[in-house]
C-alpha cells in the first residue's frame, strides 16, 4: 500500500491517452483496470488512467467538431452499439442482455468467459486473496463483457483479437501456476489423475479457439487475394484516371490510400452528412443525387447490390462496367460497378476502363455496357471481355 510515485502515475496517464487515441475499445480496458485498482484502493492510479482517457476522447472530439464532424468517431457511431430505451427489450439489452446474447452466439468467447469465471470462483471459494492473477481475471472479464455490450465481434476476426489475446494470457498464467502445483503434488503422491484432468479440460475448453484459428489462417490468403484483385485495383484505376476528382464510393479504404480523391462516402464513414441521413432514416435516391451534385461527383464506384429500392442510385446515372472476383471471402460484394453521372462522363469512363482492363489480374472478370446502349440510355447489354 505504499504511495505510487509521480513518474509511474504519469506513465499510466500517457499510456491510457495513447491507447484510447489508437483504438477507442481501449476505454473498456481503462474501465476494467480502474475497477481492479479500486479493489486495491489505488485512487491516484485510477485518476491517472481516467484523466489520460478523458484527454484523449475530448481532444479528438474538439478537433472533430472544429472540422465539421461529430464529437465521437464516425466509425463508432456506425459500428458501435449505442443503448436505446424505446422498448422493454431495448431496456433489457441496455442493462446487459445484449452482452449475454452476443456471448451465447459466440462459442469461442463463451468458453473463455466460462473458464475465467470458474477460475475466479475457485480462488475465492478457496479463500485466496485478490492477488495480481485474480485481478487480471477480473479485468479480462470486465473488458470482454463491456466489448460484447457496446461493440462487435464480427468482420474477419479483427474486433475481438485483443480480447482473445488478453483472455488466453490470463488463463494460461493462472492455469500454468496451478498446473505446476498439481504436477509437484502428483510427483509426490504418484497420482496423475488431477493434472491429467486439468490439461484435458484445458484442451476441451480451447478446442473452439483452435478451430477458429485454423479457419482464420485458412481464409487469410484468399482474403488477401480478394483485396488485391478488387480494392487494390480500384485504387490503382482511380489513381491513374481520376486523381483529384470527385468520386462516390462505399468502400473507401484502399482507394483513398492510393489516390487523392474528393470522396463522397455513401456508407457515411467519411461523409458526415450521409451518416446523419442514415441515422435519421432519410437517405434516399434524391438525397444521393443532391449530395453528389454538391460535391461535383463524376463517377461512382460501388457495390450496386447495396443500393436498391428507396436508396437506389439515381436513374440518370449510367452503369458503364463491372469487375467481378471469384471466391470472395472478405470484400463487401464480388462485383463492383463503375457508374457515370452523365453521358459525357460515361464515354470517358468506358475509355478508361478499356485501357485499364489489360492491367487487371487474370482472376478478375470485367464486363462493359455496350457503348451505343449506354449513350442512348437504353437497356444495357453486358458483353464479357
Amino acid at each position: 500500500d505504499t504511495p505510487i510515485r509521480t513518474g509511474v502515475l504519469l506513465r499510466l496517464g500517457i499510456l491510457s491517452l495513447v491507447a484510447v487515441a489508437v483504438r477507442y475499445e481501449s476505454l473498456f480496458l481503462v474501465v476494467a483496470a480502474s475497477i481492479a485498482l479500486a479493489v486495491k484502493r489505488r485512487w491516484s492510479a485510477i485518476a491517472a488512467l481516467i484523466t489520460g482517457a478523458v484527454i484523449s476522447v475530448c481532444g479528438f472530439g474538439i478537433f472533430n467538431i472544429a472540422n465539421g464532424g461529430p464529437f465521437l468517431p464516425v466509425s463508432l457511431l456506425i459500428k458501435g452499439r449505442m443503448p436505446h430505451v424505446d422498448s422493454l427489450i431495448a431496456i433489457a439489452d441496455a442493462l446487459g442482455a445484449l452482452a449475454l446474447r452476443t456471448l451465447s452466439h459466440n462459442t469461442h468467447m463463451y468458453i473463455l468467459v466460462l473458464c475465467l469465471i470458474l477460475l475466479f470462483w475457485h480462488d475465492q471459494k478457496s479463500g485466496l486473496r485478490l492477488d495480481t492473477r485474480n485481478l487480471l481475471i477480473l479485468m479480462a472479464l470486465t473488458a470482454i463483457l463491456l466489448h460484447l455490450q457496446y461493440a462487435r465481434l464480427d468482420w474477419f476476426y479483427r474486433y475481438e483479437a485483443y480480447l482473445l489475446g488478453m483472455a488466453m494470457t490470463v488463463l494460461f498464467l493462472h492455469i500454468g501456476n496451478s498446473g505446476d502445483f498439481l504436477m509437484r503434488t502428483a510427483w509426490r503422491k504418484r497420482s496423475w489423475i488431477a493434472p491429467l484432468s486439468l490439461w484435458i479440460l484445458l484442451g476441451l475448453a480451447t478446442s473452439p479457439l483452435v478451430v477458429r484459428s485454423a479457419l482464420a489462417h485458412h481464409k487469410t490468403i484468399p482474403a488477401t487475394k480478394n483485396i488485391y484483385e478488387q480494392q487494390y485495383q480500384m485504387g490503382r484505376f482511380l489513381q491513374t484516371f481520376y486523381n483529384g476528382a470527385s468520386v462516390a464510393a462505399n468502400d473507401l479504404g484502399a482507394i483513398n490510400y492510393l489516390a487523392r480523391l474528393n470522396c463522397l462516402d455513401l456508407t457515411g464513414l467519411a461523409s458526415y452528412e450521409v451518416l446523419l441521413h442514415i441515422k435519421n432514416g432519410t437517405l434516399s435516391t434524391a438525397v444521393i443525387r443532391e449530395l453528389a451534385a454538391e460535391r461535383g461527383v463524376q463517377i461512382a464506384v460501388v457495390y450496386n447490390a447495396w443500393y436498391q429500392g428507396p436508396i437506389a442510385l439515381p436513374e440518370e446515372w449510367l452503369p458503364v462496367g463491372t469487375w467481378t472476383i471469384r471466391n470472395n471471402i472478405v470484400c463487401g460484394d464480388s462485383t463492383v460497378t463503375f457508374v457515370a453521372v452523365d453521358d459525357a462522363e460515361a464515354r470517358q469512363l468506358s475509355t478508361h476502363l478499356r485501357a485499364f482492363s489489360a492491367q487487371l489480374p487474370p482472376g478478375v472478370i470485367w464486363q462493359e455496357a455496350a457503348e451505343q446502349d449506354t449513350v442512348n440510355r437504353h437497356d444495357s447489354k453486358m458483353v464479357e471481355r
